[in-house]
């Protein structure tokens, strides 16, 4: 097994290196390598050198483009050249930085562009490459371009001119963004399968995932690096509306990062958080209108949008610092680690940006990041679900031991009806599911026939005493009372989805093979299987008790009686398997197991204890168990129903330095205080209603109070914490603080909470320990 286990993880590790050798192959190949297709940038000729300024602070000097021009020309600015040798090209094409220009060949005004022309919303002029036809005989002829800047910036962009055939310049212009592109479809790609994937997860549990605001965020910016690239005007028809939705993009951006953290985090910041998504959505809409109206260009809102990524970068660095000191960041430490790696290459994308960088290296800093962020939050989220799946097959495992308590002691309430089957009803199970093993059912089918064995008699629930105890032959009529408890017990359990086939058990395990059973009088197979298995089980428990069941002779042995209903009353098949369970000692060992003193206790206290047993379960589920008050499933509504009915006072008590009591003392010392609440208010609360909201968050609601006496309230709770808490010395920094806030009948439990949970803020930041009234904000 340790060398099957061992040839695995090899084959794995194997695996995977092989992939990252193929991978990296394919990427260091086409970095290190020249071109060998036809149709890249052997195909066309790049016009770099030898380009002249005329007019302006460069007037007569030699350019090598692309380059910046670091000019106060605003109006017009020409750089001239002479043709190459135009062998099989016949277009040329130009890189064209938001400029309106003239192309001149031989003097002869051979294209014009107007930027303006491709925007009908906005005033904002986009960046793209602009291609124009060119014929052999204008070999060697002077070009001259007039260049007209777009606004009044100092620094003018000139990018690539080339010639070559269409197809080859258009390749070439998308070869310039092939890595920040393929990245930026690939994050798309995956954004979209991680996002369906956490919608379609978080249905199935029940849960939130932050991932999905991750995968929101993620797809946002790869949209904006697609948008924002030169391969734009290769997507979309339309250049102009493709950058506004660019610059849109990146006022929104910072939102879908802040609803991430503050998932993420839990919500501990989340005002902070919400401030900053409010600005950068005021900045969108502003920006927008100003936009569709003509009045300012989105560009002019860009700083604005960066500064409050700036600002969000920063915010995220800041709370993740102060959850590193609370030591909470072991939590999502992966993504924290993701989140940083991300912040600090869109502030390095902002400065290539800002320095006009941006056509060199592309977003692939950005995409970089995002590809960090991406595969840390995934596996952190990985972590997170495996945990979750853990802890949830705990708790069914717990339901699971749960349920079959249950059943069994409906099954002990069964057998109590009559002196002479204590146990039986366990017995029977045992025995079935040792049958069942020994023909090979698969274990979940196995599990199942113990629940139907341990239910096969319930109906009898509803046999009279007289009729179950009766030491004589039974009448017609009592017989036919005794016989409809297998009916019964059907329409006790055929409602309840997991127990179908227990129904099943339950109205057909007194059916015989030959088809002389009751109720329905089944025969052969078409008795289900595990009625067949039961009954065989039933009737041996039955022989083996010895008190109610009467051998013909003392010199007849329980196989011998199994026997003469072989193929009459038994499934012959199943009644060998058993006698072979009988004739190993299997079944002796389990009837020993099963050996114990009769009960004493009477069928109807055990009835009424096992009644009383479910409702106190019941009213067990709304009490918080460590605290002995209600808890908030239980509690709110209450609360809710008595708002509407009665005046009042709501305090909302939290626990001051609960995180420092546990650091610092220990999570039993963190327990014990929270207990100690509990126990100071369900002895001080018994005029009103008291729950645990979560953690170290309580509610107590007084009815029909005045301000004096929720005052005076408010004063004794606190006082009698501090008497017990002097008992403990680990809990002398636990202190109280309580929002408190008068009620009116009909008030909804929302507007209420949140006055109450404002007045606990107030006193939380103000010092701590005491309380404060709502009402007196006011003052």
């Amino acid at each position: 097994m340790k060398l099957k286990r061992f040839n695995s993880r090899l084959f794995n590790i194997i695996f995977t290196i092989l992939l990252l050798f193929i991978f990296s192959y394919l990427i260091i190949g086409e970095m290190v390598h020249e071109a060998e297709a036809s149709l890249t940038h052997r195909n066309i000729y790049l016009i770099e050198k030898k380009w002249t300024v005329e007019g302006g602070d460069y007037d007569g000097e030699t350019l090598v483009l692309p380059c910046n021009l670091d000019s106060e020309v605003t109006e017009k600015f020409t750089i001239v050249n002479t043709m190459p040798t135009i062998v099989g090209f016949s277009h040329i094409g130009i890189f064209n930085h938001a400029n309106a220009l003239n192309v001149y060949i031989d003097n002869e005004l051979r294209y014009s562009f107007s930027p303006s022309k491709l925007d009908s919303v906005g005033l904002d002029w986009p960046a793209l490459w602009v291609y124009f036809p060119i014929y052999p005989n204008d070999s060697g002829k002077e070009i001259v371009i007039d260049f007209f800047p777009s606004a009044t910036e100092n620094v003018h962009y000139i990018g690539e001119i080339a010639v070559g055939d269409m197809f080859s310049l258009a390749i070439h212009s998308l070869k310039t963004s092939q890595v920040e592109i393929a990245l930026a479809l690939s994050m798309l790609l995956l954004s979209l399968v991680v996002g369906i994937s956490c919608i379609v997860t978080e249905k199935a549990l029940k849960l939130e995932l932050s991932l999905k605001y991750m995968t929101i965020a993620v797809f946002n910016v790869s949209l904006w690096i697609v948008l924002n690239s030169v391969a734009r005007q290769f997507i979309m028809p339309n250049v102009s509306i493709a950058r506004d939705c660019a610059f849109m993009m990146v006022s929104v951006l910072p939102i879908a990062f802040c609803l991430y953290m503050d998932s993420l985090q839990q919500r501990r910041y989340h005002h902070a958080y919400r401030i900053i998504e409010m600005l950068c959505m005021t900045n969108a809409i502003v920006s927008i209108v100003l936009h569709l109206n003509k009045i300012i260009g989105l560009s002019s809102g860009f700083y604005i949008s960066a500064a409050l990524i700036i600002a969000s970068v920063i915010l995220v660095i800041c709370t993740l610092i102060m959850d590193f000191r609370q030591k909470t960041t072991k939590n999502y430490k992966l993504s924290a680690t993701g989140v940083l790696v991300l912040g600090f290459c869109a502030i390095f994308q902002l400065y290539l940006y800002k320095t006009n960088q941006t056509f060199v290296s592309g977003s692939s800093v950005l995409s970089f990041g995002m590809l960090m962020l991406m595969v840390f939050s995934t596996a952190d989220a990985i972590v997170s679900l495996s945990k979750v799946h853990s802890e949830r097959a705990v708790a069914v495992e717990q339901i699971r031991k749960m349920s079959l308590g249950t059943m069994e002691a409906m099954a002990k309430t069964v057998d109590s009806k009559s002196p002479y089957t204590a146990d039986h009803s366990a017995k029977v199970a045992a025995y079935a599911v040792a049958l069942a093993r020994k023909i090979n059912l698969p274990e979940d089918e196995i599990e199942s026939i113990h629940y139907a064995a341990l239910l096969h008699d319930i109906g009898k629930l509803g046999t009279p005493d007289t009729v179950l105890n009766k030491p004589g032959k039974l009448t017609d009529a009592e017989e036919s009372v005794f016989r409809n408890h297998a009916k019964l017990g059907s329409d006790i359990l055929k409602n309840i989805d997991s127990l179908d086939m227990a129904a099943e058990v339950a109205l057909h395990h007194h059916e015989r093979y030959d088809g002389l059973g009751y109720p329905d009088g089944l025969k052969g197979d078409e008795i289900p299987l595990y009625a067949r298995i039961v009954a065989i089980a039933d009737n041996f428990d039955s022989m083996t008790s010895n008190i109610n069941y009467q051998f013909e002779d003392e010199n007849t042995s329980v196989p011998v009686e199994l026997l003469k209903g072989r193929g009459t009353k038994f499934d012959p098949i199943l009644l060998d398997n058993f006698l072979e369970l009988y004739t190993d000692g299997t079944l002796a060992s389990i009837d020993k197991d099963y050996t114990r003193e009769m009960t004493e206790t009477t069928t109807g206290e055990l009835l009424s204890t096992f009644l009383n047993t479910v409702a106190e379960s019941k009213q067990t589920e709304d009490i918080d168990f460590l605290t002995g008050v209600l808890t908030r499933q239980a509690g709110e509504p209450k609360i809710v129903n008595a708002l509407l009915e009665t005046d009042g006072y709501l305090a909302f008590i939290d626990l001051d330095n609960l995180k420092h009591i546990n650091d610092t003392h220990g999570h039993t010392s963190g327990d014990n205080v929270i207990k100690l609440i509990g126990e100071t208010l369900a002895e001080l609360g018994t005029d009103g209603i008291t729950c645990r909201l979560g953690g170290d968050e309580f509610l107590y609601f007084m009815p029909q109070f005045n301000r004096a006496k929720a005052e005076q309230k408010a004063k004794k709770i606190l006082t009698e914490f501090d008497r017990r808490k002097k008992k403990d010395e680990s809990l002398e920094e636990a202190f109280l603080s309580m929002g408190l806030t008068k009620t009116s009948a009909g008030e909804f439990f929302q507007d209420v909470y949140e006055r109450a949970d404002h007045a606990l803020y107030y006193r939380k930041k103000n010092g701590k320990a005491g309380y404060f009234f709502a009402e007196d904000f006011d003052q």
